[in-house]
This record gives C-alpha cells, sequence and structure tokens, in this order.
C-alpha cells in the first residue's frame, strides 16, 4: 500500500509540472480562436465577450517559462517512477509472485 501512495504522489508531481504548459496551450488556443496577437513581448488587446482578456492570455503564455523550471522535476520523478516499476517488476519475478 505505501507503494501505491508513492506512485500516486509522484504522478501528482509529474501532473502539476505540467499545469502550466497547459496554461500555455490554452491561451494559444484561445488567441487563435478569437483572432487576437499573442507573444511574449508584450500584451495585446483582445476584446472578447466585451472583456479584454489580453493580460490573461499573456500571463497564461508566459507561464510556460516556469513549466520549463519545472521540467526537471517532472523528469526526476518519471524516473523514479520507471525505477520503482523495474523494482517491483524484479522482486515479483524472484518472488514467483504477481500483485
Amino acid at each position: 500500500m505505501r507503494r501505491l501512495a508513492t506512485y500516486a504522489i509522484l504522478l501528482l508531481i509529474v501532473g502539476v509540472c505540467f499545469v502550466p504548459w497547459w496554461y500555455v496551450d490554452w491561451s494559444i488556443d484561445t488567441a487563435l480562436e478569437h483572432g487576437c496577437t499573442l507573444n511574449e513581448g508584450n500584451q495585446h488587446p483582445c476584446i472578447v465577450d466585451g472583456v479584454d482578456i489580453g493580460p490573461k492570455l499573456y500571463s497564461a503564455f508566459v507561464s510556460g517559462w516556469i513549466g520549463v523550471g519545472l521540467l526537471p522535476i517532472a523528469a526526476i520523478c518519471a524516473l523514479s517512477i520507471v525505477v520503482l516499476l523495474f523494482q517491483d517488476v524484479f522482486r515479483a519475478s524472484k518472488t514467483g509472485t504477481r500483485d
């Protein structure tokens, strides 16, 4: 049961590390859908239903830089998951049991 919790925590960390990338994807899709200009240089107005979402799109878009910093953490957690899986498979094959 402890091992299952370890897998769950590691997978949760990997998922959280990719949240900034989902924001980047959302901002790009939204800007394209509404014909707005989006770049890292500065904010551009983007009027959707009478509301300027340009600052929100810009913030979501530049959050990708946080994602760049989180990629090593995601890679280490993913590698840890692979190592733990190999250990579990090796242990199961050594003892002849399957969980």
